[in-house]
Order: C-alpha cells, then structure tokens, then sequence
C-alpha cells in the first residue's frame, strides 16, 4: 500500500515513535499543579452547505484518496446502493482554507446529541478538524474548526459541543491541549506540564460527567509513554473552569506507546491498545483496559497494530470490538495484498476473544458499531475496499461496490 494510503501510520510512527515489545505497567499516582490558560478566538471558516440531502438514517464513509465523504442510505443495507457525494473539500476554490491534493478522511465521531459530525482528514503531512453541522439535514453545513496551523480532533465532550484539540506548533502561538468550543469558536489552552510538545499527546477524552480528562503522552522513541488523569485541584471543580488543575499518573510504560483512549458506555474502565516502542512497523498491539477509580491495568488481546486501528466498546460495554491481523510474520504489511485481518469481539465476563468476521485471505479494517449493535467495516474481500454490514446473528451484506477506496464507515441515525 502507498505511503498515502497510510498517511495516519506513518505520521504516528514519525510522531508518536512505535517500541520494543513489553511491558511496564504502573500504578502510581504522581501530582502536580497547573493552571488553565485565558480565553482564545479560534478561526473558524465556514464551507457552505454540503451538496446532499442527509434527512433519514445513512451510512457515511470517507476516501483515502481525497478530502470527500459519501454517503448510502441505511435502507440500503439488505442490497448494494449507490453511494451519493456529500462533502468533497478538496476541490474547493478557496484553497487558503482547504486540503491540498492527495489527502483523505480517517475518522468521523459524533457528538453526543447526534448533531455535529467531527471529521479528521489529512492533507500531505498537515491534518485538519472539519465539522459537519447536522441539525438541519436537509441543509448540512460544513465548517473548517480551525483555520489556522495544523492539529487533530481527539474527543467531544459527554453533554456540550466542546471538543479536546491537540494543536501542533505550526503557525499558532499557544499550540498544545485546546478546548474548543465549537459554536462560539472560542478555545481554551490547557496549560500541562507533561505536554512539552503537542506531536507527543497521542489520545485524550472526557470523564463520563465531563469534569475531567484522561490523555496519553510520549517523550519520544525509547521513552515509552504514561496515561495520566487531568483533575480540578478545588474539591468538586471541573477541568473547564477551574483555575488550578492537577495530573496524576494512572499508567506508565517505558516499552509501549499508546495509540488511542476510549471511556466504556458506564464511564468507570479505559479502553486502550499500545504499540511497541520501536523503529519496526506494524507489530501487534496490545489491548488494555483500565479501571478509573483503582487504575488496575489488564492485559486482554492483541490486535492490528501501527495503521490507525482502534480497539472499540459494544453498545452494553460487555465486550470490546477490533481488527486482529492474521499474517503477523511479515512485516510487508503495508501492502494491500499481504495484510489479512478479521474481526474479533473480547467477551469481558468470559474473557475470551470470537471471531465476528473471518479474515478468509481478505483484509478488514476500520471497524464501527451501529446504535443496534451490529458492525459497519472495509473489506477488500471482493478485490476492492468496499464498505460491509455484518448482523448480530452472522450476515453479511456488502454495501458499496463503486471500486473506490474507503475509509471508516459509521452509521449516522435520522
């Protein structure tokens, strides 16, 4: 596969430096003072209204190829439809504000009250944060959230349209962990000391009530990487508003960097894979879970590790969803032809993995969950990178079959 096709992995290796398999897990709690920074304006542009009617359920997907979302009627989903573009902001005529050639969508996350649509896209080695405004569907506006400089959207807040932000240090003056508030476009940066440069925060999401944040971040390659918890130091305060916020340490390895943070539905276990801390690409990553009041760490499973995968929870957060790769003894997995991955579901009472989808010599990846539970992947099993729907009971159905490669298919409700 192209470097383009990777742009996420190799952006992450370069960025975030992959490790030496093993594992250091700690439980410590290390405490340190800091202090929220003022009130900033965040330039956002607006991109118009998309060229689709998105009224009624659909599945959206985006392109490795380009800056464009297409969509397919969820009615679609027992037969093949026909794709319909719903935003292409690589073809704009306002290039100052848009994505050069040769970029492509790799992530979509709701808000949640299902009105806006984060959209994470890059563009050569810049990434940019796009939002889809769905509250009028059959008028979806579109908006690019930062205009200035380069960075990447993280997580929504639990109940308000706030966003954690990473923004790197590429002309802006206050780069690092920004809050950005979506409808007034204003932003806050979080003054953390661990944070010495913004390409080492590697994940970070909100406490189920809001209140505070958990983050990952890495020194470099050879240093390993720590999960920490991001408090109001006033009793009962919250991490938006409070003048003095304190870091604890919940997790720490000196061999593994952690790609990627994910709260389960009850909000009380972290959900994370990290990747060896070395220079050799694609080995397996492991998945972890991490309780929050106790920071006990566990170990459950490997999966597909170095191209952007992420480990996710079931809609009950009874089990955990993720590609696991197949091949793991080459490591030419870069190319299309060589990496095979299946889909599998960790049982947390049992404790044991099950195959949802068969690797049968093809490749998925890029895994999402429908409110129904049912799954939503890209799967080269027909010779191209289609978009699949696979039930709760086994079957499966292709979705797309336009030829064109995709990217993280996620179900967008009426």
């Amino acid at each position: 596969m192209t470097k383009k096709v990777f742009r996420r992995v190799d952006l992450f290796i370069l960025s975030v430096f992959l490790i030496v398999f093993g594992l250091a897990i700690l439980s410590t709690a290390r405490h340190e003072n800091v202090s929220a920074s003022q009130l900033s304006q965040t330039s956002r542009v607006s991109l118009g209204t998309v060229g689709s009617d998105l009224s009624g359920s659909h599945i959206l997907y985006g392109s490795r190829s380009s800056a464009s979302i297409f969509g397919v009627p969820a009615g679609s989903l027992e037969k093949i439809g026909t794709p319909k573009p719903i935003a292409d902001w690589s073809v704009q005529n306002d290039t100052k504000h848009l994505p050069e050639s040769g970029s492509g969508i790799s992530g979509f996350t709701l808000s949640s009250d299902k009105t806006l649509l984060a959209v994470q896209e890059y563009s050569g080695i810049d990434s940019h944060f796009y939002l889809l405004d769905l509250k009028t569907r059959d008028a979806v506006k579109s908006y690019k959230v930062v205009d200035r400089g380069i960075g990447d959207f993280m997580a929504w807040h639990p109940s308000q349209h706030k966003a954690i932000y990473r923004a790197e240090d590429v002309d802006v003056n206050d780069p690092g962990l920004w809050i950005i508030d979506v409808d007034s476009g204003e932003h806050t940066r979080l003054d953390v000391p661990e944070i010495r440069d913004p390409w080492g925060l590697t994940a970070a999401v909100f406490s189920a009530d809001g209140a505070r944040i958990y983050y990952s971040y890495s020194k470099g390659m050879g240093f390993g990487s720590s999960i920490y918890e991001l408090v109001a130091a006033d009793s009962g305060g919250d991490v938006l508003t409070s003048s003095k916020l304190q870091s604890k340490t919940v997790w720490e390895s000196k061999t593994l960097v952690v790609a990627n943070l994910k709260l389960s539905p009850s909000g009380k276990t972290l959900l994370f894979s990290a990747i060896p801390d070395t220079p050799t690409p694609f080995l397996p990553a492991g998945i972890f879970t991490i309780d929050t009041s106790s920071y006990a760490a566990k170990l459950l499973d490997f999966m597909d590790g170095g191209r952007g995968q992420a480990p996710i929870w079931s809609v009950d957060g009874n089990s955990i969803v993720y590609v696991a790769r197949e091949n793991v003894n080459y490591i030419n997995a870069d190319q299309n032809d060589i990496l095979i991955s299946s889909i599998k579901r960790f049982d947390i009472a049992a404790e044991k993995p099950v195959v949802l989808v068969p690797a049968e010599g093809a490749r998925q990846t890029d895994v999402s969950i429908t409110p129904t539970g049912e799954i939503l992947y890209i799967s080269n099993r027909t010779g191209k990178s289609e978009v699949w729907h696979t039930t709760i009971d086994g079957k499966y159905t292709q979705v797309t079959k336009d030829g064109e490669d995709k990217t993280i298919p996620i179900f967008l409700p009426e």
